[in-house]
């Protein structure tokens, strides 16, 4: 089994988003960050060289990273279980966290207060640090099994929709449920950035999700 990478690509709007990142958060949250986000792309990676799916490019943007691949997948369920391989990951540091808070009977309380303290007050400590990547999973674990073209819940939603109502129905299903979760999640980063001065990286995120899902579904009726 094999899994070639050809190429690695930054899109500029990859660049704009993590100007925002920078401009409102601390470097070294978005270092933890990154790390998450880096193993929930590794669960593709690996996801990909177990079915034997050759990978042409990693691409980042501005909903994330996409994974193009070489070929066609020959299955829905090898699509299924690619897309779904990222956030198994997020599951699993997730529960790996908990194992650890529990055998050092951090109870969930103290857990919560230490990844405040780290998060909000700049106070550094390991199980704050290792509370705040468990966080991280956790947000990008539910944010990308949210039915969106350009997200895993996306491609999931897709192939279960295609196995029931084939390709041409399971388009418009994933249109439609990818217009209403963008158009919730920039509204939620809105109430945020207004109500407390935060999210702007996600608002930036949100609102280039939610017009590029209106391109992306035009382009899927061409």
């Amino acid at each position: 089994m094999r899994c070639k990478l050809k190429k690695i690509k930054l899109g500029l709007g990859a660049i704009i988003m993590a100007a925002a990142m920078l401009v409102s958060d601390r470097v070294d949250v978005i270092i933890l960050y990154t790390l998450s986000a880096t193993l929930h792309e590794c669960g593709h990676i690996i996801a990909a060289r177990v079915l034997d799916i050759k990978i042409k490019e990693i691409r980042f943007e501005f909903s994330g990273v996409r994974i193009n691949i070489e070929e066609g997948i020959t299955s829905y369920k090898n699509e299924f279980l690619l897309a779904a391989a990222g956030p198994l990951v997020n599951l699993s540091i997730i529960t790996i966290t908990i194992a650890v808070f529990s055998f050092f009977k951090i109870t969930p309380s103290n857990a919560e207060m230490l990844c405040a303290r780290f998060l909000i007050d700049g106070e550094y400590s390991h199980f704050g640090a290792l509370g705040f990547v468990a966080l991280s999973s956790l947000l990008q674990g539910g944010i990308n099994l949210l039915p969106v073209r350009s997200f895993d819940g996306g491609r999931m939603t897709f192939c279960l929709a295609a196995t029931l109502f084939g390709e041409r129905r399971a388009e418009n299903i994933l249109d439609i449920f990818s217009a209403i979760s963008a158009f919730v999640l920039w509204t939620v980063a809105l109430y945020l950035m207004l109500k407390i001065s935060s999210g702007l990286g996600i608002y930036t995120f949100s609102l280039c999700l939610f017009l590029s899902t209106f391109e992306k579904g035009s382009e899927s009726k061409n």
